[in-house]
Parts: structure tokens; sequence; C-alpha cells
């Protein structure tokens, strides 16, 4: 009894809200939807906020001259793009990455300084090649 009196408010209440019961599942699939795609765009966005952060270490390095700093930086990139699970969100961080001028500049100015110092080329050439490829 009790059972069937709490399903008959439930009834009584998407009744009252003006919820017709053959739409319910049909507005319970597009909130999902909606719910869902606005995950997609906060982690879009919070991917593009991260990578404000190390585009301003980026800078840094290039200022300076700090091709430590730069290498640093690439390299911790690099670990966030390896250890990301799903490929569809590891490859769209990666284009984020390496669309972002800071960091085409950065990589170009580390590729021309890791030419001369030996110690950097491994780090330059890997993201010289993911520019390029960028690009096909």
């Amino acid at each position: 009894d009790f059972v069937r009196h709490a399903i008959f408010e439930l009834l009584m209440a998407y009744e009252a809200a003006g919820f017709p019961d053959d739409f319910i599942p049909d507005i319970t699939a597009h909130l999902r939807a909606m719910r869902e795609t606005s995950q997609r765009l906060r982690l879009r966005q919070q991917f593009q906020d991260v990578l404000t952060t190390y585009e301003t270490s980026v800078s840094e390095a290039l200022e300076t001259g700090d091709w430590d700093l730069m290498q640093t930086t690439l390299l911790t990139l690099e670990g966030y793009l390896d250890r990301t699970p799903d490929d569809h969100w590891r490859f769209y961080l990666r284009r984020t990455i390496l669309k972002s001028n800071v960091i085409k500049s950065g990589v170009d100015a580390f590729y021309e300084v890791a030419r001369h110092e030996s110690q950097y080329q491994g780090a330059a050439e890997k993201w010289i090649q993911w520019l390029e490829g960028l690009a096909e």
C-alpha cells in the first residue's frame, strides 16, 4: 500500500507540474543530452584555462632565454597528453596545445636553440614533428 501510494503521489506531482506521462522519457533524454553537451564544453574550457598557465611559462622562457624552463614546460604538457585516458580528449588536448601561437613560437625558438645544444634536441624535434603533423 505504501509503495502504491508513493507511485500515485509521484504521478499526481508529474501531472500537476504539466508533465504528461508520454513526454517524460523524451524530456529526460533531452535533458541528459544537454547535460552531456554542457559537460564537454566545460571540459574544453578547463583545458583552455590550464593551457593559459603553461603559455605564461613558455612566454617567460622565451623572454629570459631559460631553455631548461621551456623543456620542462613542454615535457610537462607532453606528460599530460600521454596520461589523458580517452583518445578523443587526448587528440583534442594535443590540437588545443599545438594551435596556441605562444606554444608555436616557443617550440620554434626552442628548436632553433636545440640545433646548437644537443641536450634539447629530442624534446624539440618531437614538438616540431607534432606541429608539422597538425598542418596535415
